[in-house]
């Protein structure tokens, strides 16, 4: 199998060097602008001149790895010519498909090792262009094929039969497999986007070699008195499967949550009903927090904002920007002042009236002990610890 879109071969043939070059001139005709699909037209189209020739076939579909076919004249001391024919892209297409792989995979490649893509969206990205890759390599060998016969026959001036039906049994041949590669692209892409957005449901990992008889619940032991053992259902809500995250208020009234829908639905936890939703503009919900006093929700999301959301009219207050990555992680201090958001290898402090940064983690020029609050002092002094 052939792997580049490159081939080259001889023809050898006692006929004089005019007559070849006839033949050629009969089946290759001026470049020109083509409006409309008329068939009254040569084979191919390019130049033929006294050493070789340089074509291109004529069709009537786009195929921008439409092989270039150049050949060379030589005269043997027998008497013979020999043509030595060479097909490839041209070098301009390639330059251009080599820039385009280039800057793709040079955006796509780091968004994936940072984890900042789903694993479906990852694998589409990076598979997208392999499966257009293959589709353009077939399309060259599938013409290329069938130019090396054609231009053999010119040359050596064979009868070809049925040539049109031939070419027309070809171009729908070549339709017929795009639409089939479309349709199989189509499909992928689209199960794809629904494994992605389509509600999950836990699993475990192959990878992991407990086994399911192996594992026992601590609450099921006699010698056990864990008053956490004693929990029951209450409630389900059901009604937000992209959910990935929730807070509950600290009156343990209302519960929020947040998924990849983008929204943050707001329950009341005694009745299970939907009191409001909070629409974000962008960004999925990957972090929720309410304040002590339950009238504020703070939300972090992979667009690395922090939104400020009043629960009390459902409107958002402000937009906190200066993460690098991904927010993944927020708090609200018990005094309800300031906000701790978290990305990776980064804690960015917050005033929640000001919506001011006040400092960011790890910062060294900072002093090691302050006061936002008994739980961020806790928190950052095991930081510093550490």
């Amino acid at each position: 199998m052939k792997l580049l879109p490159y081939e080259s071969f001889s023809i050898q043939t006692r006929d004089s060097l005019p007559l070849i070059k006839e033949r050629l001139n009969s089946e290759v005709e001026i470049p020109k602008i083509r409006w409309g699909f008329s068939r009254h037209h040569a084979l191919y189209q390019g130049k033929v001149s006294e050493t070789g020739f340089e074509i291109t076939r004529i069709i009537h579909y786009r195929n921008s790895l439409l092989p270039v076919i150049r050949g060379t004249f030589h005269q043997e001391s027998d008497g013979r010519t020999t043509i030595h024919i060479k097909m490839g892209i041209h070098p301009l297409v390639m330059a251009f498909l080599g820039f385009w792989y280039l800057t793709w995979y040079s955006g796509v490649i780091p968004i994936v090792l940072t984890g900042a893509m789903p694993n479906e969206i990852a694998l589409l990205f990076i598979g997208l262009p392999i499966v257009i890759l293959i589709v353009f390599w077939c399309a060259f060998w599938l013409e290329a094929n069938r130019s090396r016969h054609e231009v053999a026959e010119i040359i050596l001036g064979e009868i070809r039969m049925e040539n049109n039906r031939s070419n027309r049994q070809n171009i729908q041949s070549l339709k017929k497999i795009g639409q089939l590669i479309w349709i199989l692209m189509s499909f992928g892409i689209g199960f794809t986007l629904l494994k992605t957005y389509s509600p999950r449901k836990p699993h475990f990992s192959p990878f992991l070699s407990v086994k399911t008889e192996e594992v026992v619940n601590p609450c099921q032991i006699e010698q056990t008195h864990s008053p956490y053992c004693n929990f029951s259902l209450i409630r389900a809500i059901a009604n937000h499967p992209s959910a990935s995250v929730i807070a509950i208020s600290p009156d343990s009234r209302t519960l929020v949550s947040g998924g990849d829908d983008k929204a943050i639905e707001v329950w009341d936890i005694a009745t299970g009903k939907l009191q409001k939703t909070l629409q974000s503009d962008s960004g999925k919900i990957r972090s929720l927090a309410i304040s002590p006093d339950g009238k504020t929700v703070v939300s972090g999301s992979p667009d690395r904002m922090v939104r400020i959301w009043n629960l009390t009219t459902g409107k958002r207050q402000a937009i906190l920007k200066g993460h690098k990555y991904d927010v993944t992680a927020v708090a609200i201090s018990e005094d309800g002042k300031t906000i701790a958001s978290g990305s990776w290898g980064m804690i960015k402090v917050w005033d929640i009236a000001t919506g001011k940064l006040k400092f960011t983690l790890p910062d060294d020029t900072l002093p090691k002990d302050f006061t936002i609050g008994p739980v961020t002092i806790a928190i950052l002094n095991h930081l510093w610890q550490f």
